[in-house]
């Protein structure tokens, strides 16, 4: 079961014991014991991809990974490769290290859950990447005319169609407001923004999924 050396520190390995040839380094900051595996995952997904977890700081477990974690049926993307996703928030550095792919996104307080000690995207995000929709682009400054710049929660800047989460606090007056102009900024661009919520979230994204597709199909995408 790998770990951080950290964690041996911790509990009174010494550095030199942490060199020793009987343990391999996944990545920095992390051993195992016995020989390098294939695919980290194993039997036991969270004890594997914690230490990954744990030596990036504010960071959850996603993507392929999360794919696995959550047990999704039929084919899972990034299935053939060994490397684990990790996404941290969009305001920290990307993650990079080895035997990592790493993302940042925004993330709202009930999409980050903990599961046998390990932080993973809810089932709700992740089902939104497992609908089988074009890759999108996570909070990528989109330049929409001359001066007027947004950054949506995701983009599909081929199809120009953004995607927004609308939580609770965009019932206030003044995000009413601005939630208008931003809708504005983007129909004058030529862009669709679907704008989603909590409810469109529940029951493994139902609303959601039909509702972005839609969106997608009428400008010109079709399901491989």
């Amino acid at each position: 079961m790998p770990f951080t050396c950290q964690q041996a520190v911790d509990v009174g390995v010494s550095r030199r014991r942490l060199r020793h040839r009987a343990l391999y380094s996944p990545s920095r900051g992390i051993r195992a014991p016995g020989a390098l595996s294939p695919r980290p995952f194993g039997t036991n997904l969270p004890d594997a991809v914690r230490p990954f977890t744990l030596v990036t700081e504010f960071s959850a477990a996603s993507h392929a990974t999360a794919f696995t974690f959550w047990s999704f049926p039929g084919f899972l993307p990034g299935q053939g490769d060994a490397r684990i996703h990790i996404s941290r928030p969009d305001t920290m550095a990307i993650p990079r290290r080895t035997g990592v792919v790493g993302h940042v996104g925004q993330f709202f307080e009930d999409e980050i859950v903990c599961v046998d000690g390990l932080l993973v995207t809810s089932r709700t995000r992740t089902w939104l990447e497992r609908a089988g929709l074009p890759e999108a682009q996570l909070n990528v400054r989109t330049q929409l005319r001359d001066g007027v710049e947004r950054q949506p929660d995701l983009a599909y800047p081929i199809y120009r169609v953004a995607v927004e989460y609308d939580g609770e606090g965009h019932s206030e007056a003044g995000q009413i407001v601005r939630d208008i102009a931003r809708e504005e900024d983007f129909s004058r661009a030529g862009w669709l923004l679907v704008r989603i919520s909590k409810r469109h979230m529940e029951n493994d994204a139902r609303l959601a999924v039909p509702k972005v597709r839609s969106a997608l199909r009428d400008r010109g995408w079709t399901p491989n």
